[in-house]
């Protein structure tokens, strides 16, 4: 990452050739047991970020994508808050918090897909948790729903 301040979060892609990125986790709220954190970002989100370049470039400010109306990077409460509006406008009302969708992905992960210990680990890796952990505070066991005969 060259000379970039230690203490942020960035996503570094291509603009040319092969389409690749990766998302550096450095200030997050386990900074302190987990550091400095690498998630290569899928080769189709990549294309869609080329695609937003132009507009992130015109109206992002210091490069920050997110950022309130006084042009300031936008606070982890601000984010999830910003979560919670979107998803009440579309579902009536009601609201995800970003928790709610670690929840979702995770018991999604244990429940619905019969993968292995180590993609299970890669996850809580990303995450930045021990597989414990997720396995305790995160995910959320489906009742089996029985088998058409």
């Amino acid at each position: 990452m060259g000379d970039l301040p230690k203490d942020f979060n960035y996503i570094i892609i291509n603009k040319t050739g092969k389409p690749t990125g990766t998302l550096y986790l450095n200030n997050t709220k386990t900074s302190n047991t987990f550091t400095n954190t690498t998630v290569p970002i899928p080769e189709n989100v990549v294309k869609t970020l080329r695609s937003l370049l132009p507009h992130l470039e015109k109206y992002s400010v210091d490069n920050r994508m997110l950022i309130n109306n006084y042009g300031e990077a936008i606070s982890s409460n601000s984010y999830t808050n910003y979560i919670r509006d979107a998803t009440a406008k579309y579902l009536n009302g009601r609201t995800i918090s970003t928790n709610l969708l670690r929840v979702i992905y995770d018991s999604t992960l244990y429940n619905l897909d019969k993968e292995t210990e180590e993609k299970k680990q890669k996850t809580a890796d990303i995450q930045q948790h021990s597989k414990e952990t997720q396995y305790k505070h995160y995910v959320k066991f489906m009742p089996k729903q029985p088998t058409p005969e």
